[in-house]
């Protein structure tokens, strides 16, 4: 606008020095700036040239052999560094470690009597609950499924296309139970792999006598099929190799 002046920055002269850039420094301050870097603050200047970057190298190591094909690595990333045999070894080690986490337990049903394995591959139910073969491993394979595994034997329990009750030493699809917790806290262990066309599911179940009964005919309202686990310790497992399913399923004689 008219009466004031507008202040021009005055140009320099024929042989006059240029005026100093924005964050220009002297020669003879920059190793001022060197020499005390610890009094320097971070907005200033001449921190960038007291502080060079930790990662970057230096002149001595990017000195290397001719026909090595890269320079040596910093320091900082040296020690970093794993090597590839070790870092495979530790991977093999970790599928060889257990990862899940289950219990060891005994299945009391509701009918007075311990569910066991014996070592001739029967199930059956026992009162007493004094021996080892009633323990039992319940192992996760999925989302509420479980595996019934004998602690003392090492064999899994299975359920077969009829309904029937058997011991398998290997793991297979009809090893998997659906583990639910129904009424008053009591626990129904039903096939995952077989069913009644209806829907229905078949579930594990003892009789009056403590015989193991068929799937087919075990309601989950009856006394037969409701279990309480009785836990004994917390372990950990690895997960069962899978194996396909037999032909022919041994089986236990089912109740009548």
């Amino acid at each position: 606008p008219r009466g004031f002046l507008r202040l021009r920055q005055p140009r320099p002269r024929p042989g006059s020095p240029a005026p100093p850039r924005l964050g220009w420094v002297p020669p003879g301050r920059a190793c001022l700036a060197r020499r005390q870097a610890p009094q320097l603050s971070p907005g200033c200047p001449c921190s960038y040239l007291a502080s060079p970057p930790l990662c970057a190298p230096s002149s001595r190591d990017l000195r290397f052999k001719k026909g090595t094909g890269h320079p040596p690595l910093p320091p900082t990333r040296l020690q970093n560094r794993v090597p590839q045999t070790q870092g495979t070894l530790c991977l093999e080690e970790l599928r060889h470690k257990p990862q899940l986490k289950g219990i060891v337990t005994k299945l009391f049903c509701r009918q007075g009597f311990y569910l066991q394995a014996n070592p001739d591959g029967s199930i059956q139910g026992t009162p007493e609950d004094t021996s080892s073969f009633t323990h039992f491993n319940l192992i996760p394979v999925g989302l509420r499924v479980v595996t019934i595994q004998s602690a003392k034997l090492g064999h899994y329990m299975a359920m077969n296309a009829e309904g029937l009750l058997y011991s398998s030493p290997h793991f297979t699809a009809e090893c998997r139970f659906k583990e639910c917790v129904f009424e008053n806290y009591y626990v129904l262990y039903a096939s995952a792999l077989y069913r009644q066309r209806s829907g229905r599911a078949w579930y594990l179940g003892l009789d009056k006598e403590g015989r193991v009964m068929k799937g087919n005919r075990v309601k989950k309202t009856k006394a037969a099929a409701h279990f309480v686990p009785k836990l004994l310790e917390v372990a950990m497992y690895r997960e069962p190799s899978l194996h396909s399913v037999p032909e022919t399923s041994p089986s236990s004689p089912p109740a009548l």
